[in-house]
This record gives structure tokens, C-alpha cells and sequence, in this order.
């Protein structure tokens, strides 16, 4: 795979007893029970998308769907989950129990695209 392919953002959010991640640059989104199943399922669901878009002949649609970014609230929301996890992870104080209790219900991950991109 070459150094050179993109990587697209993504993040996990625990949301009651659910986690949901979504795909900032391709505006897509999944839920599951687990941090590894939610993992699991958007990184295939970014491979089947990837691998679409490139079978499409009409070069206008391919670009319409390779560059789809999120809603704002979603790409506001990202750089939030980054923020969080950035300070959670320098050793700030971290209020157990309370609202600024990060850990375990956010989680940042990026995927390379797949070589046939």
C-alpha cells in the first residue's frame, strides 16, 4: 500500500448502551454493541462504499461520492471526541463520575482507503 493514500477520519461514540461511529469524510455511519463490533462494522462498510464508488463509470458521480464530508454537527462533533481524547490523554485531572469523564465512550480511528482508490 502506498504511503501516499488517504486516510479517512473517523470517530466512536457511546451513546447509552450503544456505541455509534461515523466516517466524517464519507459521511457514513453505523451502530453496535461494542467498541470492536462498531469498529468492525464501519470498516466494512467504508471498503463496500470505497469499492462502489470506483466501479462507477461517470467520473462526476465518482467524485460526488468520494468527496461527501458529514453535516457540520457530525465534523463539530468529531473535533470535540478529538479534544477529549487529547486532554484525557495528557494526564489531565479527570472529574470520575462527571460530564468531563471521557474515557471509555469516545474513540478516534482513521482507515486507509483500500489500494483500488
Amino acid at each position: 500500500m502506498s504511503s501516499n493514500k488517504r486516510k479517512v477520519r473517523c470517530y466512536a461514540e457511546k451513546i447509552g448502551k450503544q456505541w455509534q461511529a461515523f466516517c466524517i469524510d464519507l459521511n457514513l455511519a453505523v451502530q453496535a454493541d461494542t467498541l470492536p463490533d462498531v469498529r468492525a462494522k464501519l470498516e466494512a462498510m467504508i471498503n463496500s462504499y470505497l469499492k462502489l464508488a470506483m466501479e462507477q463509470t461517470d467520473p462526476q458521480y465518482q467524485r460526488d461520492m468520494l468527496f461527501r464530508p458529514a453535516p457540520l454537527a457530525i465534523q463539530l462533533r468529531y473535533w470535540y471526541v478529538r479534544a477529549a481524547v487529547a486532554f484525557d490523554n495528557i494526564g489531565r485531572p479527570r472529574h470520575h463520575g462527571g460530564r468531563h469523564d471521557h474515557r471509555g465512550k469516545f474513540e478516534l480511528m482513521s482507515f486507509r482507503q483500500p489500494a483500488l482508490c
